[in-house]
């Protein structure tokens, strides 16, 4: 994971590291998902929220202000962002294949750790959780385990 980090991080913009990341968590969230369940993946969404938040704390000097101004996801992918997203996702079904063969989640958790803190270097700073959450399409309630399809594309009537 941390060699296809460096590769996007050489070669393209932040915002393409950022959504690349995104990319990576998503998928690791919607496998999890689909594969060991809702409860599974309700538990990587409140790992990732505490992770958030340690970053935000390390951010601010060991104190989170009450009101942390954070930064916002990138809106738009730059021109790499098709490209680094690939690079990522090969490496999260790597790290998939290889945590199959290893104890517990020892290789899923650190790769996951390494996307976050891509996704806060490439944003320029931890998200606030609410705009990761919606972003990885955790909102409460929700079970779909795919990225949604955009407005107007496949729609059945």
């Amino acid at each position: 994971m941390s060699r296809a980090l460096r590769l996007v991080r050489d070669r393209h913009e932040p915002a393409d590291l950022a959504h690349a990341a995104l990319a990576g968590l998503r998928q690791i969230r919607s496998t999890i998902g689909r594969e060991v369940g809702y409860g599974a993946m309700r538990q990587l969404d409140d790992w990732l929220r505490e992770c958030i938040r340690e970053r935000s704390r390390r951010r601010f000097g060991g104190k989170a202000p009450r009101r942390t101004p954070q930064p916002a996801l990138p809106a738009r992918a730059g021109p790499g962002a098709v490209r680094s997203s690939t690079i990522v996702c090969d490496a999260v079904h790597t790290c998939f294949l290889l945590n199959a063969l290893s104890p517990g989640d020892a290789l899923l958790l650190p790769a996951a750790e390494r996307l976050l803190d891509a996704l806060c270097e490439g944003a320029g700073g931890p998200p606030a959780w609410p705009t990761l959450s919606d972003a990885l399409g955790a909102e409460a309630g929700e079970i779909g385990y795919e990225p949604r399809q955009p407005e107007g594309l496949f729609r059945v009537q």
